[in-house]
């Protein structure tokens, strides 16, 4: 499954890697992401999840890929609600969110990706405080 965003200056779109999947990435002045999904999709069993986002006219993508510690890592700082943090329902869903978090400071930004933006901050802030 994969997640796609796109608007008159850029698109974005996310992946989960689950074990078995044909994965490899490469940063610096050639990055790159080869992802074959070869059919898990238990989120227990993701060991990696990634963002990437093109601008319009740009030579590379600016990609961002995590490993699910990475990922369980930031949960653990950002959470302030235990186990009722929608990422333990919904672990795919944050497994992709994270990486795609930093990939988008880095594009010119639509009024809808603003918004989404903002809106997640105010739930982090209200999990920070609940």
């Amino acid at each position: 499954m994969e997640l796609m965003h796109r608007n008159g200056r850029s698109i974005v779109w996310t992946g989960a890697v689950f074990e078995g999947d044909k994965f490899d990435y490469q940063y610096g002045d050639a990055p790159f992401i080869n992802h074959k999904p070869l059919g898990e999709d238990d989120p227990a069993k993701i060991t990696h999840a990634y963002a990437v986002g093109r601008v319009k006219d740009q030579d590379w993508p600016i990609i961002e890929v995590m490993t699910a510690e990475k990922i369980e890592r930031h949960r653990k700082r950002i959470n302030r609600v235990g186990t009722k943090h929608y990422s333990f329902e919904n672990w795919e869903a944050y497994s992709r969110k994270v990486p795609l978090l930093q990939v988008v400071k880095y594009l010119p930004k639509s009024v809808e990706l603003a918004t989404i933006l903002a809106l997640d901050a105010v739930a982090d802030q209200g999990h920070k405080q609940g």
